[in-house]
């Protein structure tokens, strides 16, 4: 495709049937704003392969499709659409939107020109879950939950993140700190980032909230319900991970957490969840992750 020098790439990470995918493009395509639209699989079934590369064929509207012939998980599929936006296109700024985004009405880009491309900057939009507004996020690591951080900028003082359905970076984030880990295959990448920045510059990343991209979130509409076995396996493990590397004497309240998950897939009986949760947990526990992460 001819590139037409746009400021803004949009990263939309496949997996599984591509159906919400192609609803997502086509409400993007229709705002008949300028971007590029950077379509990365991360391969699922040859199906489903097939399927979206049929509508890569049929689209009039042209954008980049990167398929890969294995799933390497989230961090790597979106690492892989980002570094195309910023060093083969060009862009200022890459967003990278879940499947299960759908656009607002009134939704646009136009606010993007606040943000500074050359300022190591985060951004989101107005996330909609449920009826509410979830776009950033404080984090407890006593806890291990994140609750809800209603106003529209973190100054870089508090653990605070993106919607991980939503997440911008700019030019300069990209080039001095690079995107997301690939230690997880799953969940926890979000909060990775935010932590192996603060060590890195001693201050948590800026992030800001565009009040024009308005966006609903199907919560669960890529990897269904939260309660799910591969779910429940891929953030039990996660979760370890995330503890191993940025911190271990909180590891304890990891371990206790993903027993009293344990617990409550035993009342509820289900005994799939109950194996995925000890595997996943036993997975985080002896993976060897990269250090210089």
């Amino acid at each position: 495709m001819p590139y037409k020098n746009y400021k803004l790439g949009i990263v939309i990470l496949n997996y599984g049937d591509p159906q919400l995918s192609f609803n997502l493009v086509k409400s993007l395509i229709k705002t008949k704003e300028k971007f590029y639209i950077v379509i990365v699989d991360n391969f699922s079934t040859k199906n489903n392969l097939r399927k979206l590369e049929n509508f890569v064929i049929n689209c009039k509207q042209k954008f980049i499709y990167l398929k890969r012939s294995k799933n390497l998980g989230y961090g790597f599929g979106n690492n892989l659409g980002l570094k195309t936006c910023f060093e083969q296109l060009k862009t200022d700024y890459s967003l990278v939107l879940n499947p299960d985004i759908s656009l607002k009405k009134n939704c646009s880009f136009s606010s993007l020109k606040m943000i500074n491309k050359n300022e190591k900057y985060l951004f989101t939009g107005i996330v909609n879950e449920n009826n509410k507004n979830h776009s950033l996020y404080k984090f407890n690591k006593l806890t291990l939950r994140l609750s809800n951080y209603n106003k529209n900028k973190n100054d870089g003082t508090l653990p605070v993140i993106p919607s991980g359905s939503c997440i911008g970076f700019t030019k300069k984030l990209w080039k001095d700190f690079g995107g997301f880990s690939e230690n997880y295959f799953l969940y926890f990448e979000e909060l990775d980032l935010i932590y192996r920045f603060r060590k890195k510059y001693k201050i948590f990343p800026t992030t800001k909230v565009l009040k024009s991209i308005k966006l609903n979130h199907l919560q669960g509409g890529t990897m269904g319900s939260e309660k799910t076995a591969p779910v429940d396996y891929w953030s039990s493990r996660s979760r370890i991970i995330f503890l191993r590397i940025h911190f271990i004497w909180y590891l304890p309240i990891g371990l206790f957490y993903n027993l009293i998950k344990i617990f409550h897939r035993f009342l509820s009986l289900k005994f799939f969840n109950i194996k995925s949760l000890f595997l996943g947990t036993f997975s985080g526990l002896c993976f060897t992750y990269k250090k210089n992460e």
